[in-house]
């Protein structure tokens, strides 16, 4: 029995139409390739592009829901204190605006819109409970407990607010006035 060989000698003009279609091939998945990383490159950048957006839209609630109570001054020690290079200190409104803190006047706004509050929802609720702070941040945009605790505190110092119960129980009502 005798094997048949295969025949590797193709004519020249065969190898030459072998290559063309190897060629043409390798072309055509290159231009598929090409195409998919086109339409991922798309893709990416309208990912891209909704982060951010989205990143944007954060960043603009974030300014909104902050307070200089709630940012921390970004200040870094300095080691030469007193030194003729510092800037001469700064006082009132400045200062508090420098140091995160409230100034008398933000103190003030929050006071008068905890007594609005507190007058609406008596008038609202005439036989409901006192409100909490809870209460209160829930009818005060842009405030956490934290932030109406000093203002509550001169409220109730000044006689303007009285107080049942105790920690986070805690009601707040008008005083009586006089």
């Amino acid at each position: 029995m005798s094997a048949k060989r295969p025949n590797h000698a193709h004519s020249p003009n065969q190898q030459l139409i072998d290559v063309q279609k190897t060629l043409d091939s390798i072309e055509a998945l290159r231009a598929q390739a090409f195409q998919a990383l086109k339409e991922e490159r798309a893709h990416l950048l309208a990912e891209v592009t909704r982060i951010d957006e989205q990143l944007a839209q954060l960043d603009t609630a974030t300014r909104a829901f902050s307070t200089p109570a709630m940012t921390r001054n970004a200040r870094t020690p300095t080691s030469n204190r007193g030194s003729s290079s510092s800037p001469p200190p700064v006082n009132g409104a400045a200062s508090a605006a420098i140091s995160g803190r409230r100034t008398q006047a933000q103190m003030q706004a929050v006071q008068r819109k905890v007594l609005n509050v507190l007058s609406t929802l008596k008038a609202k609720k005439k036989d409901a409970t006192n409100p909490t702070s809870l209460d209160l941040v829930a009818h005060i945009p842009n405030t956490t407990p934290s932030i109406l605790a000093r203002p509550l505190r001169h409220l109730i110092d000044a006689g303007k607010v009285k107080t049942h119960g105790a920690r986070s129980g805690t009601r707040y009502f008008l005083a009586a006035r006089s």
